[in-house]
């Protein structure tokens, strides 16, 4: 039995009027009769006792409106939800941060979009910035932030990315190193020093190794750490420089290790929301929209 018809007979049924009933749906009063007489072959009941002077349910008919309301109550509530589904106003979000940069670049984001959907599920996990964009890839997260590097290397044709900061580079290096006096650095003053790479991050240390390159620097020896929370016992034991975004001496306090303004026009990065091209979570669409909005 179609649900237009349960609703057409719940609007005739509270009014007790084939007129007002016709009038009320924007349909002719021969095309509700035809429709209730459906209604009524299909249930092999009579619902209505009529006359040429009034309309009254009959006992079936009394039923069949209780039941009617139900079901058409029920099936626009779900209708609603679907829609809301659809719309990703009720689905999930998952999302993949940098330690070091969530609060600075994800809360505020966060809160307007929970604020302007409630009803959504978001979950938060934190990452290096190798590990988020691998997870992009593989469809663990929905969208991640990371630093984006300037280079053609580091970009996977699949990947989408929305900027949202652009960042100078710090050198982080022990109190006791020599250039730890400074104010501000330049490339030249990196040569012939020790330098930290991360072992596991292939794009980034290329992309630094071409800026040594591009600026004759010859670091004295390559130093590899395994992961963002060992570069300052890295550093400290080896008395080496590593670099890093403008954020993480903002965010992070380390004892014993100070921070260096590079002071060089190519000695930045973007920080971005990377995203997978083809991600089609409609709840993903909402944030970008969000997003892009504020």
């Amino acid at each position: 039995m179609k649900t237009e018809y349960m609703y057409e007979f719940s609007v005739l049924g509270s009014s007790l009027s084939f007129s007002h009933a016709a009038e009320k749906l924007f349909l002719s009063q021969s095309t509700l009769s035809r429709h209730i007489a459906y209604i009524e072959e299909e249930l092999g009941e009579s619902l209505l006792s009529r006359s040429t002077h009034y309309v009254n349910l009959t006992t079936a008919g009394e039923i069949a409106l209780d039941a009617f309301k139900s079901i058409t109550a029920l099936y626009d509530g779900f209708l609603e939800k679907l829609s809301d589904l659809k719309k990703g106003c009720k689905g999930r979000l998952s999302v993949g941060t940098l330690l070091s940069s969530t609060d600075r670049y994800m809360s505020v984001p966060l809160c307007n979009f929970k604020k302007a959907f409630p009803d959504t599920t978001v979950s938060i996990s934190t990452y290096q910035r190798f590990e988020v964009v691998h997870d992009i890839l593989n469809g663990r997260v929905d969208i991640g932030l990371a630093c984006r590097l300037n280079a053609p290397e580091c970009f996977d044709d699949s990947l989408g990315c929305y900027d949202i900061g652009r960042e100078r580079y710090h050198a982080a290096l022990p109190k006791n190193h020599p250039l730890a006096e400074k104010e501000a650095l330049h490339w030249e003053d990196l040569d012939g020093k020790a330098i930290l790479l991360f072992k596991n991050d292939i794009l980034y240390n290329s992309y630094i190794e071409r800026l040594l390159k591009n600026h004759n620097v010859s670091p004295k020896v390559r130093i590899y750490t395994e992961q963002f929370e060992t570069i300052k016992s890295d550093l400290i034991n080896s008395n080496c420089i590593t670099l890093v975004p403008e954020h993480i001496p903002g965010e992070i306090t380390m004892r014993d290790i100070v921070f260096i303004p590079l002071e060089e026009s190519d000695a930045v990065l973007n920080i971005s929301y990377f995203y997978r091209k083809d991600n089609a979570n409609p709840t993903f669409k909402l944030f970008m929209n969000t997003l892009k909005e504020a």
